[in-house]
């Protein structure tokens, strides 16, 4: 997968993660959606579609103490057009290939 112009594996996706102090047992599902359009938990939906509140209701532990570095992760780390809205996060889950 290319993201800003740089080639992303799914390791790498997860030493950015770490990088930025995300949890790396959330890189998988990350990794689902942003490469085969498949719909993450719950806590990732709410993120990608920015939905604070359901979030926050959402959010384990590690990943409460977290939002700031998942907002700074979306803004920086990923395509523009898979977050920030339903519409968006909805429109990029419907880009699956079905065959």
């Amino acid at each position: 997968m290319v993201i800003n112009g740089e080639i992303i594996t799914e390791e790498l996706m997860k030493l950015k993660m770490l990088e930025v102090g995300l949890p790396a047992y959330m890189a998988p599902g990350i990794w689902r959606y942003l490469e085969h359009h498949i719909s993450p938990g719950s806590f990732l939906a709410a993120i990608l579609s920015n939905d604070f509140m359901g979030a926050v209701r959402r959010a384990d532990y590690a990943n409460s103490l977290c939002l700031r570095e998942w907002a700074s992760f979306l803004y920086n780390d990923l395509p523009f057009d898979c977050h920030g809205s339903r519409r968006k996060y909805l429109e990029w889950l419907a880009e699956r290939d079905i065959d």
